[in-house]
């Protein structure tokens, strides 16, 4: 699956004990930078040229995440808390992190990446939470 179009349409910001050397855009990206290990948690926001509306795919997403429970003020930022959660969890604070995303986050975020680093790792957060 590919994330977005050729216009770089979100920013992936991190924090890491050093510096980022520069912004990343997509989340192909994101995982295989050289630096990848250092992200302990990412921010994402939305840099695209027009105004920000999900894509048909995006908004599936964020329909997983409905279905599973979560409680959908904005699906837009619903949906960048996901595609941030699909970047790198520090493994020190992995079940505490996916515990405060919760449950319909974790789903959404297998969902939109399977082949994530973290994907397996997420699965089994999901069984050991129930």
């Amino acid at each position: 699956m590919t994330y977005g179009s050729n216009a770089p349409r979100f920013r992936f910001d991190f924090i890491t004990a050093l510096p980022m050397s520069a912004p990343l855009t997509r989340l192909e990206q994101v995982w295989a930078s050289p630096q990848y290990m250092r992200i302990t948690d990412c921010a994402v926001r939305y840099v695209g040229a027009e105004t920000f509306e999900l894509t048909a795919d995006e908004s599936a997403v964020v329909d997983v995440a409905e279905a599973a429970g979560a409680v959908v003020d904005d699906r837009r930022a619903l949906y960048l808390l996901i595609l941030a959660a699909s970047t790198r969890i520090d493994p020190a604070s992995l079940d505490a992190k996916l515990a405060e995303l919760g449950r319909p986050v974790v789903l959404a975020s297998l969902a939109l990446a399977p082949e994530a680093p973290q994907a397996a790792q997420f699965g089994a957060w999901l069984e050991r939470a129930g």
